[in-house]
């Protein structure tokens, strides 16, 4: 769902994963995706927060503080 909410065309999660990281930056962990989140004007880039938002969900299955790159590894393995 959060690569849907995304405004270019993506077709894969790798994709997903390089617009991410354009985005907000290396290193990313729940706490970074939610301070990023927190400085979205949603009036011009609710997409982008809809999406972020989205993509917080996964560490329900996670540890906060467990790097979002390994965790889409995880998932691409599990999808392959």
């Amino acid at each position: 769902a959060a690569i849907n909410d995304w405004p270019n065309k993506i077709v894969n999660l790798l994709d997903y994963e390089k617009e991410i990281y354009k985005l907000v930056g290396e290193e990313i962990d729940k706490k970074k995706l939610e301070v990023y989140i927190s400085k979205i004007d949603y009036s011009k880039n609710a997409w982008e927060a809809e999406s972020l938002s989205q993509l917080v969900e996964v560490y329900y299955y996670y540890e906060e503080k467990k790097p979002l790159k390994e965790i889409l590894e995880e998932i691409k393995e599990k999808i392959e």
